[in-house]
């Protein structure tokens, strides 16, 4: 995921469930899509937020996001948010997920 052996603006939809939590550099994996995606790319991440209070010895590392933190790491390439899912509170472990487009010209 941070190393794409494809060539830059290649997918039209990029799909990314459950799998940025495991990443040891998520900036660079969303950088990675990015890279990977067309301009009016649709990206659809799915992760899952674990409060910092409910983390255990096997959470550490991980990483646990909220929409908002998401889209940050594609910065001004985000055109239009479609669906964004967070859990129903900070309190709680739950479900993330954020559904968008992306316009490269704006990211650059």
């Amino acid at each position: 995921m941070h190393y794409m052996p494809y060539q830059d603006s290649t997918f039209d939809v990029v799909i990314s469930g459950w799998i940025l939590g495991y990443s040891d550099n998520p900036e660079r994996a969303c950088q990675e899509m990015r890279r990977v995606s067309k301009d009016d790319c649709i990206i659809a991440i799915g992760s899952t937020y674990i409060p910092d209070k409910q983390r255990g010895k096997e959470d550490e590392g991980h990483f646990s996001p909220k929409v908002d933190e998401l889209l940050l790491m594609f910065g001004n390439a985000v055109q239009n948010v479609y669906i964004r899912h967070d859990p129903e509170s900070d309190d709680v472990v739950g479900r993330t997920i954020v559904i968008f487009d992306v316009c490269k010209k704006r990211g650059e």
